[in-house]
């Protein structure tokens, strides 16, 4: 693989990106909330970048709750063999069934069906629903 390409489906996404950390949209949504708090006079052009990303990961972000968000990260760390890409990606999608989780995140195929449905089970129990 060159450092130009990226394979989703088998987790290799370059040397650049190599060891990352990737958040999901709800962690990104509590970063940015505690950026804009402590640092709330940043330049014009700098605030109006944050609080964009802010709003759109208020509006997409599944997990609303705090505690859930950190929760939730230190169960899918601790207790599964996920990649960090696939974790975010589990709870931005939040699939419903191991099928959808493996449809949209390809490289879930290598899992038994009742190993997903167990994180599913557990991503389920901490969704926000919002009208």
């Amino acid at each position: 693989m060159s450092d130009d390409n990226f394979d989703i489906e088998k987790l290799e996404f370059g040397k650049e990106l190599n060891g990352i950390k990737c958040l999901n949209l709800s962690e990104l949504r509590l970063l940015l909330e505690d950026r804009m708090r402590t640092y709330p006079s940043s330049s014009d052009e700098a605030h109006t970048l944050i609080k964009a990303a802010y709003d759109y990961s208020y509006k997409f972000g599944k997990i609303k709750n705090r505690a859930s968000v950190m929760l939730i990260r230190e169960a899918l760390d601790e207790t599964t063999k996920l990649h960090e890409f696939e974790i975010a990606s589990l709870v931005n999608l939040l699939p419903r069934t191991p099928d959808e989780a493996k449809s949209l995140i390809p490289s879930l195929s290598r899992l038994p069906n009742d190993h997903i449905e167990r994180i599913i089970i557990n991503l389920e129990s901490h969704r926000t629903y919002s009208t």
